[in-house]
């Protein structure tokens, strides 16, 4: 019974997502990134410059048109105790988002 009541509350919270169906059948439709990343202590040089390097070479793959990340400056309830980078980057389609997962 246990295990049902869980299967009943997850196939009623995937039935009242905001996402329509039919956009995971798009693949035509432009598709959105969001990357978190927390910088390892004492590493926020080698992360600066490699960041730089993977950015680089995903703009220049056909299909990205948006890259940007920005260092969280404010966290609640209480502040980041390592750096955060939150990026967002912008895939022309879904295909092209899936050509670059496999090269990746």
């Amino acid at each position: 019974m246990k295990y049902l009541s869980i299967i009943s509350l997850v196939a009623f919270l995937a039935s009242c997502s905001p996402i329509k169906s039919g956009l995971l059948n798009e693949p035509e439709a432009p598709v959105f990134e969001i990357a978190v990343r927390k910088v390892k202590e004492g590493k926020k040089d080698d992360f600066v410059k490699r960041r730089s390097a993977f950015i680089s070479a995903l703009k220049g793959q056909k299909g990205v048109s948006n890259d940007r990340e920005f260092q969280s400056f404010y966290a609640l309830p209480e502040p980041d105790k390592q750096e955060v980078f939150i990026g967002m980057t912008q895939y022309a389609t879904g295909k092209q988002w899936a050509k670059y997962k496999e090269k990746s």
